[in-house]
């Protein structure tokens, strides 16, 4: 769970294909509940997150998460936070081990299970730019030099991380 003693801000961009107005994010169960600006609070029954909250990034200040829309398929959230938000301790974020990070022309995904697994490789506006099944060994030479989102979906998890490829 977020601590919003210290406060968060109130945007959240669908960013894999449009940004639109000031929200906030709730959990419940495996669903996404969205609190507009005026503390309206509503269920979004085409978003589901997946084994929540295994599908959750922090990274600075923002929060990167994974939900489904049956229209358009997986997606990428991000949620700015407050200086100052921190989650606490009873929140577990699944990271994978992305070796070398920062990396030129490959990453290792360094975990037998994981083995066959769908991968996604989105770039920080949430767009899917590479994707199949996890060999251990991913080839990343044809990328562009910046940050990437990594999902690796076993058949119960989904975990993410970041890479750099310079």
């Amino acid at each position: 769970q977020l601590d919003t003693s210290i406060g968060y801000d109130l945007n959240v961009k669908r960013v894999s294909y449009f940004e639109s107005g000031n929200f906030g994010i709730l959990y419940s169960g495996k669903y996404v509940y969205f609190v507009d600006d005026k503390l309206n609070v509503s269920k979004m029954k085409d978003i589901i997150v997946p084994d929540r909250p295994q599908n959750i990034i922090q990274k600075d200040s923002f929060i990167y998460f994974f939900g489904i829309d049956p229209e358009i398929g997986h997606q990428v959230y991000k949620v700015k936070m407050k200086t100052g938000a921190v989650f606490t301790e009873d929140i577990y974020i699944s990271k994978l081990i992305i070796e070398p990070n920062p990396s030129h022309n490959y990453i290792l995904i360094k975990d037998e299970n994981a083995i066959n697994a769908k991968f996604y490789i989105y770039d920080i506006n949430g767009r899917v730019i590479q994707k199949g099944k996890n060999t251990g060994r991913i080839n990343i030479s044809n990328l562009f030099n910046g940050m990437y989102i990594f999902s690796l979906q076993t058949k119960y998890k989904i975990y993410s991380g970041l890479f750099i490829k310079e």
